[in-house]
């Protein structure tokens, strides 16, 4: 949340307060805006928390205003899913979806000419496609073995069965990485 917050131009105090009193929908639906990657609507969310937790910090009197029905909709939490709201599916659906796309982006840059082409990492797993290299680098962030928040923004995915971790870097023009380390699960547990 505070990370979310920081880049949406809240100060740390305020991300924090903002935290500290957050239901855990609220949360939710927080961190399904912010996978959604659309950064306008996460930014009107927040100022929403904002005035409703901290009305001394806001600025956003009114979050609607230059949105159209969809953005509105998705903001208010009412955009896909059951009738009303979210649902369990929407959630997985998310996830699945920003999986996807991670996974492409990380097999179009230069993960796949490195560790699949020059270095044949994974080989013996049959992987020799960038599709291929994308639908494993999805079902690890899909289902990891262990997954954990860096510096910078970054996630890192680790998959205790093909030895594979999974580094996503939003900031990255390629998305991030991913690679078979010599070191193993020692490799994933010093990231930082």
């Amino acid at each position: 949340m505070l990370e979310i917050g920081v880049k949406a131009g809240l100060t740390g105090a305020v991300a924090k307060t903002l935290a500290d009193k957050l239901t855990a929908d609220e949360l939710d639906h927080l961190v399904t805006l912010q996978m959604t990657g659309n950064d306008e609507i996460t930014s009107k969310y927040l100022g929403l928390l904002q005035d409703k937790y901290a009305p001394e910090a806001s600025s956003n009197p009114n979050l609607g205003k230059g949105l159209d029905n969809d953005q509105k909709a998705e903001l208010g939490g009412v955009g896909s899913g059951t009738p009303g709201g979210w649902g369990p599916e929407d959630e997985e659906n998310g996830r699945n979806s920003a999986a996807s796309t991670v996974g492409k982006d990380i097999a179009d840059g230069h993960a796949f000419e490195k560790h699949v082409v020059t270095q044949n990492e994974f080989a013996d797993l049959g992987i020799k496609t960038k599709e291929q290299f994308a639908q494993h680098i999805e079902k690890i962030i899909n289902n990891p073995s262990a997954s954990r928040t860096l510096s910078g923004g970054r996630s890192a995915y680790w998959d205790d069965a093909t030895g594979t971790v999974v580094i996503r870097n939003p900031k990255a023009s390629d998305g991030g990485t991913a690679f078979r380390p010599v070191n193993g699960r020692a490799y994933f547990d010093n990231l930082r």
